[in-house]
C-alpha cells in the first residue's frame, strides 16, 4: 500500500487535500475523491498562495500545461460547480 492510499483509507470523515509542490505528475496516482492541487514550486510565494487558497482567502484556478497520463489532458481546468 502506497502512502497516499494509506492516508485515503483511514481518513474517516476528515478532509484530505493533496498538494503536488513541484510537478503535477504525482496527482496522477493519487485515488480519486480527495481534493488536488499543483502547486509548482516550493518557493515561499508559492506555499504562502497554497496556505492562502486552502483557508478559502481565494479561489485558485488555471490549466494544466502537461497531461497526466490516465487523469487529465493538458490545458485540462477544472470547473466550479455551479451552486
Amino acid at each position: 500500500e502506497d502512502l497516499a492510499s494509506a492516508i485515503w483509507s483511514r481518513r474517516g470523515s476528515r478532509p484530505v487535500v493533496v498538494l503536488a509542490l513541484r510537478e503535477p505528475y504525482d496527482l496522477g496516482r493519487m485515488p480519486e475523491g480527495p481534493a488536488l492541487m499543483a502547486v509548482y514550486g516550493t518557493a515561499p510565494a508559492s506555499l504562502q498562495a497554497a496556505a492562502e487558497a486552502l483557508a478559502g482567502r481565494f479561489l485558485p484556478g488555471g490549466r494544466l500545461p502537461v497531461t497526466i497520463p490516465g487523469r487529465w489532458p493538458a490545458g485540462y481546468r477544472w470547473e466550479r460547480p455551479a451552486r
